[in-house]
């Protein structure tokens, strides 16, 4: 039987490299898009806001890709590795707690009556009110 600890610590790290990178993108995408934002109102510029627009766009391209990246490790080690093992088990509850999360249900039966606002992430909220400011200021 093949020892799988090194190989789940190595995916974890991964995973966490992932995340950091995920959060050090949004952070330099959110300041320079604020700091295109200010130049913009300072010196009456339109494109500008197009730009910050551009640039909130690309890197929610780039965010959702980092997260099918953590999604798809994070799957491989839920069923090729934790299953065997009942010590880890990082991934697997995790999942349950997602799945539970944005499931809503009404007697055991997944219910989706209608599209929620709330469905989508804050991020895209963020991404709209941005589209939002930049329209106006251009």
């Amino acid at each position: 039987m093949v020892d799988k600890s090194h190989e789940y610590d190595s995916l974890r790290q991964e995973l966490l490299a992932y995340q950091n990178s995920r959060n050090a993108t949004l952070s330099l995408a959110l300041t320079v898009s604020a700091a295109l934002l200010g130049a913009s109102a300072q010196f009456s510029n339109p494109l500008l806001p197009l730009f910050a627009l551009l640039l909130l766009f690309l890197t929610r391209i780039q965010v959702a890709q980092t997260h099918s990246a953590v999604q798809r490790i994070a799957a491989y080690i839920r069923i090729m590795i934790e299953q065997d093992n009942e010590e880890l088990n990082w991934e697997t509850g995790s999942y349950q707690i997602r799945r539970e999360s944005i499931a809503p249900t009404r007697d055991g039966i997944q219910v989706v009556s209608r599209i929620s606002p709330m469905l989508l992430l804050p991020i895209d909220w963020f991404l709209f009110s941005c589209s939002i400011v930049a329209i106006v200021l251009a």
